[in-house]
């Protein structure tokens, strides 16, 4: 099984944010993950960064990236879905 978000981001800095997330089906509902990739960027280039969730919990997403020549970065990430299937939530970037 495998979950995929591709999210514009709006605010100061414009952007792009993908996560999929692979892994198995969970009796309790869910996913129980296996594998992720975070890919996040500017719209010109969204895949500069690329990484992994670091941590999942409820709605609470975390995730180290990196991009060649530049520092890298922890994403905290609050995302929720509505019932209709539009995301919103909030991104913080900050050195890692």
């Amino acid at each position: 099984e495998e979950i995929d978000f591709a999210l514009r981001l709006r605010g100061t800095t414009p952007g792009v944010l993908e996560i999929r997330v692979s892994g198995r089906p969970d009796p309790r509902g869910g996913l129980q993950m296996t594998s992720s990739t975070v890919l996040i960027g500017p719209p010109g280039s969204p895949a500069l960064y690329r990484g992994a969730l670091t941590e999942v919990e409820d709605d609470r997403l975390q995730a180290r990236v990196s991009a060649a020549g530049r520092r890298a970065l922890a994403l905290d990430m609050l995302l929720r879905a509505d019932p209709g299937g539009e995301v919103r939530g909030s991104l913080r970037a900050a050195p890692a």
